[in-house]
């Protein structure tokens, strides 16, 4: 039977002819959507882990440890043919068995001398399959497109994480995860727009002297690290009144978050924190109570846009404040108001530098 393979102009497989010479119609159609095969359910590296009929498992090089049927796409972006069992990856094809390509790279464009496993031209990724692919057989790929600047570009907000909602939208449609990673701190508040920051930039920002850091990586940390809801006391504020019966007010203490150096989070639970726009500072002498708007607070005191800063926001940056903390590339700051301030100013400038005036 002949068959022929139509592709985008990125390289991805969009339909499939059986005998093209009947002028039947594609037998098989593949629709994408954020880099991402919409009817599938995918893991990090793109592996297939469910559709409508099976789920899917494998061990680091591809192998798969389920039993599927071939002919479909599975092992990181790649078509895995019935009679071979091998895996199509364009220029070349892919053995997950033994965990080689059976010709040598034909491009050589991964070649870096200070990393001499890149000179094995039969090697997979590297010899790193958990966090790079290869699906077009010429280069080592780390994919970037795990996080919302990548996928949708623009102003946050505007898509919620395309390669999240796809797979979530996967999910609902054909009845769970089958196998797939879950993110354990999926409603933790602000983990998803912290994820939405996790750029390469903030990652190796957090990472410090212990990077080299992805966005894709680090947001794997965000999901696993335990983070949990902790009193960690009020806000703290020195309120003064003045002759003419105005008055004036400073923060002394502001605790957000917390990483206690168990490789855990703890963010304030306290009531005072339960709406950042109307928070208690004190009672002048006449009985009237005077708040203080944390969100234009923090805008005013870290330079960002007026109006900027939402609730999901302010959240998303003292977690990855103390993500920073727990992975060991921020300074301590503990007892040290200044080194916490430099430490939130730096999660800005390197995570939110879009709300930077």
């Amino acid at each position: 039977m002949q068959r022929l393979y139509f592709y985008d102009t990125g390289g991805k497989l969009i339909a499939e002819y059986d005998n093209p010479a009947s002028g039947n119609g594609p037998s098989r159609t593949t629709q994408f959507f954020a880099g991402q095969r919409v009817g599938q359910w995918t893991d990090r590296v793109g592996s297939k882990r469910a559709d409508s009929g099976s789920s899917s498992q494998y061990y680091p090089y591809g192998e798969e440890i389920t039993s599927t049927n071939n002919d479909t796409f599975k092992f990181a972006q790649t078509y895995r043919d019935s009679d071979s069992g091998l895996d199509y990856a364009q220029a070349r094809y892919y053995a997950s068995g033994i965990g080689r390509f059976l010709t040598a790279d034909p491009s050589r464009a991964n070649w870096d001398s200070t990393a001499p496993q890149s000179l094995n031209g039969y090697a997979y990724a590297n010899d790193d399959p958990a966090n790079g692919t290869d699906p077009t057989g010429l280069y080592t790929n780390i994919p970037p497109c795990m996080t919302y600047a990548c996928l949708m570009p623009g102003p946050p907000g505007a898509v919620a994480g395309s390669y999240y909602a796809v797979n979530a939208a996967n999910n609902m449609y054909y009845g769970g995860g089958g196998g797939a990673a879950t993110n354990r701190n999926a409603n933790v508040r602000g983990e998803a727009r912290a994820e939405q920051a996790l750029t390469d930039k903030c990652a190796q920002f957090l990472a410090g002297q212990g990077g080299p850091e992805n966005g894709t990586t680090m947001i794997g940390k965000l999901e696993n690290v335990t983070i949990s809801d902790v009193n960690l006391g009020a806000s703290q504020y020195t309120l003064t009144e003045s002759a003419d019966g105005g008055y004036s007010y400073t923060s002394t203490a502001v605790k957000v978050g917390n990483a206690p150096g168990d490789g855990t989070i703890q963010l304030n639970s306290n009531a005072q924190l339960s709406n950042l726009s109307q928070v208690l500072v004190g009672t002048l002498s006449n009985g009237t109570n005077v708040y203080d708007n944390m969100l234009t607070s923090f805008e005013n005191a870290f330079g960002l846009k007026s109006g900027s800063l939402d609730t999901s926001t302010y959240w998303a940056i003292y977690l990855l404040h103390e993500l920073g903390h727990v992975v060991g590339g921020l300074p301590s700051d503990k007892n040290s108001v200044p080194q916490s301030l430099a430490n939130t100013q730096g999660v800005v400038d390197n995570c939110f530098a879009s709300l930077k005036k």
